[in-house]
């Protein structure tokens, strides 16, 4: 009989072994304005970041899982103040996004991600985005030019109008399947395409 527990056992552990990972999603509850935060905080830098690289961001207690991740933006106005444009490991400039996530506001009265007019404010990578109940408003891209759509911009263009428009001051979707709900996007600037209305 103990021969047979042990087997079974062995058996039990070897199949654990093959069995692929089950991707397990987190919420990662943003808790300071500040940008980027500190070990003691989660900024919405950081919890980008850790959606990112399915880890806890360094410098940071935000926790992410290895699923599509769902990052929780309280009331507040959220400023982008680290400067550095053309950067895309989300360390200086705009938000970069390169995982599988949700952005969820207060609501777009209550939840402002600013772009400070330092960088565009969301720069999305081929992933699956859904940004919801916030309002996105002063990113700014300056490259010259005038265009129709400085608040969400090429390859993948969400329409917008108003504005002057390089790709998207507010959003850009290189190829993203984005989802938007309950979003502003207001006073965005970009030199080729990219301001915006609401969406």
């Amino acid at each position: 009989m103990r021969v047979r527990v042990r087997g079974l056992a062995v058996l039990v552990g070897a199949l654990l072994l093959v069995l692929p990972a089950v991707a397990r999603a987190a919420t990662i509850a943003v808790t300071t304005e500040l940008d980027p935060g500190s070990d003691t905080q989660c900024s919405l830098r950081q919890a980008i970041t850790s959606a990112n690289t399915d880890s806890v961001a360094a410098g940071s207690n935000c926790t992410a899982g290895s699923g599509t991740d769902t990052i929780n933006v309280p009331a507040g106005t959220y400023t982008i103040q680290e400067v550095g444009r053309d950067e895309d490991d989300n360390a200086t400039g705009d938000f970069d996004i390169d995982s599988d996530v949700t952005i969820s506001g207060a609501g777009p009265t209550s939840t402002i991600i600013d772009g400070g007019a330092l960088d565009r404010v969301f720069d999305l990578f081929a992933v699956k985005v859904t940004i919801e109940h916030l309002t996105i408003e002063n990113g700014q891209v300056d490259d010259g030019g005038n265009g129709a759509d400085g608040g969400a911009g090429s390859p993948d263009t969400y329409g917008t109008s108003g504005g002057s428009g390089e790709n998207g001051g507010g959003i850009r979707m290189a190829g993203t399947q984005t989802v938007l709900d309950d979003v502003v996007i207001q006073h965005n600037s970009a030199g080729v395409g990219g301001n915006g209305g609401s969406g």
